[in-house]
Parts: C-alpha cells; sequence; structure tokens
C-alpha cells in the first residue's frame, strides 16, 4: 500500500471471513507515507468466498494497492522458527484468562504481563487473571521465566506452545517472557463462529542482534514518554540512548526527580536507558553557559595605536577571557608585555558590539603608541560551536554532570557524544598544548572516561564514531557537505582539513562501544562495512544505524549481522530520531530482531 494523500481520513483493511460481518479484523493506515508499506490482517476463512475490501475515505486522499496476496498468518518480527500447528488445536481464549508464573519474577515479567493484558482485553474483551502458578488441569497461559533445567539459552529468548489445553510460554529471562506475551498477542484470531482463539503454533525465538538500541533526541519527560517506552517495549527494542535529560542540572531536585522517574520506568520495561552526555562538537549548550570555554580563532600581532584615553575597539567580537585565554598586549617587538588594570583597561562587548582597548593614567604604553594584540574570539556564531579541550573549565562542568549523572541514576553506559566536532586546533590553548588535533581529541576522550570509570570501573562509555573514523569526518576531505566552512567567517575548518582527528583511534581506550551512523542507503554496504571491520579489528565493540531512509536501516542490520557472524564485537543498531522523525522506527527493530537474508 502507497498513500500519497490523506487528509483527515484513514485507509482500512478488513476481510469478512464468513457470514458474520462482526467477526471481520481490520487494520487501518490514518497518515499519509508515499513510500511502500505492508498492510495485513489474519483471518480464519470461514467460507471458500472471504470478502477482502479496502476502504479509502478522507477530505483529500489517494491510495495505491498493489501485490494483493493471502496466505499463511504473518508473525512481525519473524519468529527464528515457527512451525504452525492443527487450526484445530487452538486455544479457545475466554472470558477471564488465568496466567501462571513459575520460577523466576520481578518487574519485567510484570510489565510484560501488563501490556499484554491491557492489548488482549482491547482486541477481545477477556480479562487477565495472575495467579502463582497454574493447577495441572487448568487451562490458561504457563510463563516459565529462567527455568533451572540445566539447558542453555541466549538472552532474551523464549519457545511458545499453543494447543487447545494450554499455553507454554519458557523464557531465558524477564525480557524473553515479556517477548513471547507479546508474540502470543499476534496469534489472536477471531474464528469463524465469532469467538477469539490463539492459533495453535510452536515457535522458538531469539533475536539476531543483541543490542537493539533507539536515540531519542527529545525532552523525555510526562506521559508521554511512558507511552514511547511502551511502544519501544512492543517493538522488541531493549535499550534507549536519551539525549535531553538534564544531566548538567541533576542537583536541581525537579530534575533529578523526572530523570529518576524515566531511568526506573524504563528499567521496569526491560528497557536500558544510557545517558547521552552531548558535549565537544555539539556544545551549544556548554558554550552558551560559559562561552570562555568555546574553540575560538587565534589572533596575533593585531595592530592597536591607543591614544588619550580614547577606546580602542578590537577587530573581532566575542574575544575570549578565561584563565587560559586572555587579551594579551606586548610593544612592536613581542618584548614587553603590558598589564591589564595597569596598562590598560578592557571594554567588554558581546556578539553586536566590539571589545575595546584603553589605556589607563598610568600606563607604561606611551600615549599614541603602537602595541600589538593577541587573543582567541569565538567565530562559530550562528553554528554548533566546539569547546576547547584544553580550557580547564571544561572539565569542572563536564565533571559535574559525570558524577551526578553516575551517582544518582547509574547507568550501565554512558554516551559522551563526540560527532561533528566543526572546529579544532585555531586556538591558542590548543596551539600552545603541543598536541596534534588528534592528541588533544583523545586527551580530552581519556579526561571523560577517567571521570565515570572513578565513579564506577564497570559502566562502559558509548561515542560516536566519526571523528575517528577514516571513512568519514575522521578525515576533514569528507565534510563535503560544509564545504562552506572552508570559506569566511569560518576558516577554522582548513586546520582540520591539515590536521586530521581519525588517529586518534590508535589512542583510545580500547572498551568504548563506538556507535558508527551513516544515513544514505548506499553506505551500510560499502563505507559502513569497512568502518565496522577497522574498529572491531582494532579491538572496539561497535553498533550501527542510520536515521530515515528504511533502505538503510535495512541494510545496517544486515551489516552488522555479518560482522558479527564472522567473529568481530559489532554488538547490533542504534537507531535515531533526528528532528522527531521516527520513519524506520519499525524497520529497524523488526530487522535487527530478524535480519534479512539480503540488503
Amino acid at each position: 500500500m502507497r498513500v500519497s494523500r490523506l487528509n483527515k481520513g484513514e485507509v482500512t483493511l478488513s476481510v469478512q471471513p464468513g457470514s458474520k460481518p462482526e467477526s471481520a479484523p481490520v487494520t487501518k493506515i490514518t497518515r499519509a507515507d508515499d513510500t511502500w508499506q505492508e498492510l495485513s490482517v489474519n483471518f480464519i476463512p470461514g467460507s471458500t468466498n472471504p470478502l477482502i475490501e479496502v476502504r479509502v475515505k478522507g477530505d483529500a486522499a489517494q491510495a495505491y494497492v498493489d501485490n494483493v496476496t493471502i496466505g499463511p498468518a504473518t508473525i512481525t518480527p519473524t519468529p527464528k522458527q515457527l512451525e504452525w500447528l492443527l487450526l484445530d488445536e487452538s486455544f479457545p481464549i475466554p472470558e477471564k484468562l488465568s496466567i501462571g508464573i513459575k520460577g523466576e519474577s520481578g518487574a519485567v515479567v510484570a510489565s510484560g504481563i501488563r501490556l499484554f493484558s491491557e492489548s488482549l482485553k482491547k482486541k477481545t474483551g477477556t480479562v487477565v487473571v495472575t495467579k502463582d502458578a497454574l493447577a495441572a488441569d487448568s487451562p490458561g497461559v504457563e510463563l516459565v521465566v529462567a527455568p533451572k533445567d540445566g539447558k542453555q539459552r541466549k538472552p532474551e529468548s523464549y519457545t511458545l506452545l499453543v494447543d487447545r489445553d494450554r499455553v507454554t510460554i519458557t523464557s531465558a529471562d524477564g525480557r524473553g517472557a515479556l517477548y513471547g506475551l507479546l508474540t502470543l498477542l499476534e496469534l489472536v484470531q477471531r474464528a469463524p463462529n465469532g469467538g477469539n482463539i490463539f492459533l495453535a503454533a510452536k515457535i522458538d525465538d531469539a533475536p539476531d542482534l543483541p543490542f537493539r538500541g533507539h536515540y531519542w533526541a527529545a525532552n523525555p519527560t510526562g506521559e508521554g514518554s511512558r507511552k514511547m517506552i511502551d511502544r519501544l517495549v512492543r517493538l522488541r527494542y531493549n535499550a534507549v540512548l536519551v539525549q535531553n535529560l538534564q544531566y548538567f542540572s541533576l542537583n536541581h531536585p525537579d530534575s533529578r526527580r523526572k530523570a529518576e522517574e524515566f531511568f526506573a520506568y524504563s528499567r521496569i520495561m526491560g528497557i536500558e536507558p544510557i545517558p547521552v552526555i552531548q558535549c565537544f562538537g555539539h556544545a551549544s549548550h556548554l558554550v552558551g553557559s560559559d562561552p570562555g570555554i568555546a574553540e575560538g580563532m587565534e589572533v596575533v600581532d593585531e595592530k592597536l595605536v591607543l591614544v588619550g584615553k580614547e577606546p580602542v575597539a578590537l577587530a573581532h567580537p566575542n574575544v575570549i577571557r578565561t584563565e587560559t585565554s586572555n587579551i594579551r598586549l606586548t610593544d612592536l617587538r613581542g618584548a614587553r608585555v603590558f598589564l591589564e588594570g595597569h596598562d590598560y583597561e578592557v571594554l567588554s562587548g558581546d556578539t553586536k558590539a566590539p571589545f575595546e582597548i584603553r589605556r589607563t593614567a598610568r600606563s607604561r604604553i606611551p600615549d599614541g603608541g603602537t602595541v600589538l594584540a593577541g587573543y582567541d574570539y569565538i567565530s562559530m556564531v550562528g553554528a554548533e560551536p566546539s569547546y576547547c579541550p584544553n580550557e580547564p573549565r571544561v572539565y569542572r562542568i563536564m565533571g559535574e554532570a559525570i558524577r551526578n549523572t553516575m551517582r544518582i541514576l547509574h547507568p550501565k553506559y554512558l554516551h559522551i557524544g563526540h560527532d561533528e566536532v566543526l572546529q579544532m586546533g585555531t586556538d591558542s590553548r590548543c596551539r600552545k598544548s603541543g598536541r596534534t588535533n588528534a592528541e588533544n581529541f583523545a586527551w580530552e576522550v581519556w579526561k571523560l572516561y577517567r571521570m565515570a570509570k572513578a565513579e564506577d570501573p564497570n559502566v562502559r562509555l558509548m561515542m560516536w564514531d566519526d571523528m575517528i573514523n577514516p571513512y568519514t569526518h575522521g578525515d576533514y576531505n569528507n565534510y563535503g557537505y560544509l564545504a562552506h566552512t572552508l570559506k569566511p567567517p569560518f576558516l577554522q575548518a582548513r586546520q582540520m582539513l591539515k590536521d586530521p582527528t581519525a588517529p586518534a583511534a590508535d589512542l583510545l581506550p580500547r572498551d568504548i562501544i563506538q556507535n558508527i551512523w551513516f544515513h544514505s542507503r548506499g553506505a551500510p554496504p560499502t563505507a559502513g562495512l569497512k568502518s565496522l571491520e577497522f574498529f572491531s579489528k582494532n579491538g572496539y565493540t561497535t553498533t550501527a544505524g542510520g536515521y530515515a531512509d528504511r533502505t538503510c536501516a535495512r541494510r545496517w542490520s544486515v551489516a552488522c549481522k555479518r560482522v558479527k557472524d564472522a567473529g568481530l564485537p559489532c554488538i547490533g543498531i542504534v537507531q535515531t530520531s533526528w528532528f522527531g522523525v521516527f520513519g524506520t522506527l519499525e524497520e529497524t527493530a523488526n530487522t535487527a530482531w530478524r535480519v534479512p537474508s539480503s540488503p
């Protein structure tokens, strides 16, 4: 189905399998999407001529239908092994359905039962009753969680057996039980007599990729965030990378409460919450709070003529003034250094107004004398700024954020961003360090790494790969879409062109997980696959993922499984939703759980 226009309407697919109209299953599309997508319903034919109907309504609607097929019932995502049993062996769903639990229970199992109960009641009207265990001859659903039977089971795996007397789900762990219950919902069918059944089947299932993460760029607070977590659980995601919680203000009670509530709810739903402390490349929030940490553009030997007490404007606004970067005045030979407060004073400016210099009454600068000014200024006005890795204030800010995040939220993983650093090596602080861009990049990562490990030695850091990846931004020649940065006023790009950051891949701790990303559909089997192999062979664990293109998402799953099957440490997928675009949420989830045989 392709729905190119749909204004205030819906596209409905329904099947009347027998003589009773009320038994017709229905599925709908309620918004336009000009890409082909599958629309399906499962039904049991009660006659040789079931009535199949596609209905389109709306103020302005246009839909295309192709490739209509009738075949065996489908389950999404596709189980690893599925055997359909005889139809008359199906389990009739009663008005009250008992669920009994054996083995380990816990919050994740309880969440699975809640989701299952809510959905089953909505579908069939059935009320679920939970019991400690089912009697031997009692019909119902039996959950066997982490049984002590000596069998080796993959994490998150489950087996599901449906016959006319009972449904049995045996799982390796709580997540497996939850996923087994969600699959059982896929087996709900309306029988020709109008009753509801679970289709008789035997299923053995486990995910192909163990890590299935969604990168959440929106602010996850309120009831909407819980609905989103529930949606991720139904899609079998097991991690959410959260960017916009207030990690820099967790000492404020309201920020702390919201973060703790979100993390607690995610965990009881079987979703591992991963804080993303955005820094270095995307540092606008940090630079906004302390402009002095920005990576600046160095000015050397700017000539100023100071007459009397008349102020003279510097050539650039946004001058950086910290303990390690400030305005410096010398004589024309550079031999005498003049002192602020004694020889001159600075009239501070901002983005629009220039900074100004004027002589003091007791100045050693001759009236009408020429001096040389040196300073750093913020040149990335109007663009996403980077911070200077050699500014000590950075680590006071980042140290507090990391310590609070680790102590309050106790994450298993900590993501430190580090993508798309647009400016490095242009500031006097970086140049005085004597380090290359790659060395400064690695030096900064090591500082954050040690801060996190000091709080919890077992935490795993994650970061975006691009700045240390030779197939993307680590070699600045690959910044083709930022060609404008080679022109004024963004001349700092030339420095990164001469001094790339890719060599930092040899300098970082190897237990940092590299999140590889490319968003074009042609990248995963080419530069993406090369990147997975490059980092894996250099000792890094990897994930990969795309953004808005479904073909790209599917190809990433194929590429990840290919290197994983080759013995390289790729653990899975990180799907991103920049700018609120969730178009690949389902495709990524389905193909990460069951990777297709070809891209």
